[in-house]
């Protein structure tokens, strides 16, 4: 039997197990080594994917659908032209878990099965915009929206059911005040179909929806304000979203020369003045 000087012993005991007597080496300490290498890669890895998961929520209570002819629906073909907004405030935007920072990457709405023939509604658009308006003008657009969707042509799938979902061109920052989305399409010469069933919530407490419906019009670029539907119903709202890694740490030497109130992260506001 061989014996193993103490000059011998690996650094950690529980080594010995793997302990080579003849070379004097622990391959299995290195062995080791590698394998927490590669499982801290893992972790990090995984804790990245699990920061940056997507969500999807849908905003408001179902209290039934639009008509194929009636209003508000993001998604109508009854007019060729339409032009449309809805307010989500921050109550509606809390209560469906949507936080501060977040990054909005999907916007849509719930369907109900519509049998529909030759729906087309061209250049459709959607934009977005963070406000604390309390409810949506019937006589005049929110303006200062940006875009995120299209201009795309897009047609309802005659007996689609579920959540309808755009992507975004560009994700797009959630502040945690309350969400105005705008939607619009139409051209100078229009065609018409119906309105797919699109799910809504009625009675919401303030003016959540302001619709305009027109044929032969790009309802993107009229100002027409007339509005169609009531006020206090609005749309089911899906919004799929990823919220990132909170921030840590000292922020880089550039951050230092920010003053007043400036974002340093998503959800994060940072109040220290230049040096």
């Amino acid at each position: 039997m061989n014996r193993i000087l103490r000059s011998q012993l690996p650094p950690n005991p529980r080594d010995l197990a793997v302990f080579d007597t003849t070379t004097g080496s622990s391959p299995g300490r290195t062995r080791w080594s590698n394998f927490s290498i590669w499982g801290i890669a893992f972790l990090l890895v995984l804790s990245s994917f699990v920061a940056k998961a997507q969500t999807t929520v849908i905003i408001g209570t179902n209290s039934g659908v639009n008509t194929t002819t009636t209003y508000p629906c993001a998604l109508s073909d009854y007019y060729g032209g339409h032009h449309a907004q809805y307010l989500y405030n921050n109550a509606a935007m809390t209560g469906a878990g949507i936080p501060a920072g977040a990054l909005i990457t999907q916007i849509g709405w719930v369907a109900n099965a519509t049998t529909i023939t030759g729906h087309l509604i061209e250049g459709f658009t959607i934009k977005l915009k963070n406000t604390t308006i309390t409810g949506v003008s019937t006589t005049a657009w929110e303006t200062g929206t940006s875009t995120v969707y299209g201009p795309q042509n897009y047609s309802y799938a005659s007996g689609t059911a579920g959540n309808i979902l755009f992507t975004l061109s560009t994700p797009f920052t959630y502040d945690g005040t309350g969400l105005l989305v705008d939607v619009c399409h139409g051209a100078a010469t229009t065609s018409f179909s119906s309105n797919p069933a699109l799910q809504w919530q009625t009675l919401v407490g303030y003016n959540a929806s302001h619709s305009y419906r027109a044929d032969n019009v790009n309802g993107c670029s009229s100002a027409t304000v007339t509005n169609t539907g009531t006020a206090t119903t609005r749309p089911r709202l899906v919004v799929t979203y990823t919220v990132p890694p909170a921030c840590s740490g000292t922020p880089n030497a550039p951050l230092a020369t920010l003053s007043g109130a400036a974002s340093v992260c998503a959800g994060v506001t940072d109040r220290k003045s230049t040096r």
